[in-house]
């Protein structure tokens, strides 16, 4: 009987395992050779979208690196999908925090699972994520024990109140960040972008902050300085 429930627990302790593998649903790719120390990206798209709208990306950066393109878990009822449960309020346009909060904690989750699975030293971990994907970025790396290191946060704002009350304001102010955004933005007006560029000018030195002549998009100019800063605050092996 002892040895039944023995076989039991270990069996839930398995499809545990299994599902939180399977939370999300994304589309790896492997460089030639990947080592303990290899670099690890995980993409965030933006609302409405889905795992494939980032990967064209990776025509345009450095090919030695796992890069992990993650799909948002809530499915839009006029297709696509997103990373948090949008909310109207008086009006405005909120985030249901409490699904907010669950989703940031899988994701930290998630990534840790790859991370391990890789035989990763965790030494070189960070995230690219376009609109909603990079809020969701901006609140990873609030969160309590996130294992990036870095992150690029294209089109985006800062949503305090998501950010988590224990955040390590220390490894923070460490932590490399590539802010861009639009001045002609119509999603997610500059004064936003701007209002998260003096937050973070507050906490950290490691901040780079730039605007382009460009909507809700990525532009070209916008491309070439998000490779420059890779390629500046990422090791990667010869």
């Amino acid at each position: 009987m002892r040895r039944l429930l023995l076989i039991l627990s270990l069996f839930v302790l398995t499809s545990n395992l299994i599902s939180e593998e399977i939370k999300f649903d994304y589309t790896i790719i492997k460089p030639s050779v990947v080592t303990a120390e290899t670099p690890i990206l995980f993409l965030f798209h933006g609302n409405g979208s889905n795992k494939e709208d980032l990967l064209g990306l990776k025509d345009y950066i450095n090919k030695n690196q796992i890069i992990i393109s993650m799909n948002a878990p809530v499915k839009r009822s006029g297709g696509g999908w997103s990373w948090f449960i949008s909310e109207f309020n008086n009006g405005k346009n909120s985030y249901d925090l409490k699904h907010a909060k669950g989703t940031i904690r899988d994701v930290n989750k998630f990534m840790k699972l790859k991370i391990k699975e890789l035989n990763n030293s965790g030494e070189n971990i960070y995230a690219l994520g376009f609109s909603q994907g990079a809020i969701l970025i901006h609140s990873l790396i609030h969160s309590e024990n996130t294992p990036l290191n870095a992150g690029l946060c294209l089109s985006a704002r800062l949503i305090l109140n998501q950010l988590s009350t224990k955040a390590n304001f220390e490894k923070i102010a460490k932590t490399p960040l590539f802010i861009s955004h639009g001045i002609n933005d119509q999603a997610i007006s500059i004064n936003l972008a701007r209002d998260t560029r003096k937050y973070y000018v507050k906490i950290s030195k490691k901040v780079t902050y730039k605007e382009y002549n460009m909507g809700h998009t990525i532009s070209s100019e916008c491309l070439r300085d998000v490779n420059t800063w890779i390629e500046a605050n990422i090791s990667f092996q010869k």
